[in-house]
């Protein structure tokens, strides 16, 4: 029995709704649209694939797109039907049946401990490797030459001979 198609355009904004909601990565958007392209929209509710399947029609890496399908199925965007050597067969959930995750603050970790929203804020000499360029007293054409073959001006630069 096919199920009913659903209105794309309709789906397609509940999604762009829930995205964020659900904190998902631009893989994990490029994941879940592809296979709710190969089963909702042609009227199926399940889908089989291969990592290497799903990872050749998004184009990216195996090892992305096996993280993106274990985040989705942990968000709930994916319902994992059965894993085997055969491939995955998951049931791809429309947007509104996704469950929400609960209303909490939305403040992720860092990626750098020194890391600020306001520029104003930064320190930039509060480590050494900022200010190694600023440290040289003299421009680069001065130094002597033994120092000029330590800072090349461009990679492609052989020393003189």
């Amino acid at each position: 029995m096919k199920n009913k198609k659903p209105s794309a355009e309709r789906v397609w904004k509940q999604f762009e709704d829930l995205a964020p909601r659900l904190r998902l990565s631009t893989t994990d958007r490029v994941v879940y649209t592809h296979l709710f392209r190969h089963s909702r929209l042609e009227g199926k509710l399940q889908r089989r694939f291969s990592i290497t399947w799903l990872a050749r029609g998004v184009g990216l890496c195996g090892h992305a797109v096996r993280w993106a399908v274990r985040r989705l199925i942990a968000r709930g965007a994916l319902r994992l039907v059965e894993r085997s050597k055969a491939g995955h067969v998951v049931e791809v959930r429309l947007p509104d049946q996704v469950p929400v995750v609960a209303a909490g603050p939305n403040n992720p970790r860092p990626l750098c401990p020194n890391r600020t929203d306001h520029f104003e804020e930064l320190d930039f000499l509060k480590h050494p490797a900022p200010r190694h360029p600023f440290a040289r007293t003299r421009p680069l054409f001065l130094l002597p030459k033994s120092a000029s073959r330590l800072y090349p001006l461009h990679r492609s630069c052989h020393p003189a001979r």
